[in-house]
């Protein structure tokens, strides 16, 4: 037989589906009565949804990336260790040795990235 966790997961399966079986009847139920005046009512709502939505993103602040070297430095040794689980030592041989073998145009190191921002300009 089924052990508890099994049957239980069965016995939601089976009253999901009941429901997704009711909710898709009143579905048709609204699909047949008002087709028009739901669509209009989701178009409405869609569109209030994405004004809100980019009066939103113009209020966002705009914020300079911190730099790599500013985020680790003001980390203490454990703070280091317990965020990457190695030591700075250890993270910075690994670092170079995924370089060595991806090549800088992959690994995208932070003087590579700075090097290609002076560039352009």
């Amino acid at each position: 037989g089924y052990n508890i966790q099994e049957r239980d997961r069965v016995k939601r399966r089976k009253h999901m589906k009941n429901v997704m079986t009711k909710v898709l009847l009143i579905l048709n139920e609204l699909n047949d009565l008002e087709d028009n005046n739901l669509i209009l009512l989701l178009q409405k709502n869609y569109h209030r949804l994405k004004l809100r939505r980019h009066l939103v993103s113009k209020q966002r602040r705009c914020r300079q990336r911190k730099s790599w070297n500013d985020f680790q430095s003001k980390l203490t040794d454990r703070q280091f260790r317990r965020y990457f689980r190695m030591h700075r030592d250890c993270f910075d041989f690994l670092c170079h040795r995924i370089k060595e073998n991806v090549g800088e145009d992959e690994f995208k190191s932070e003087s590579f990235l700075r090097h290609l921002v002076d560039d352009d300009k």
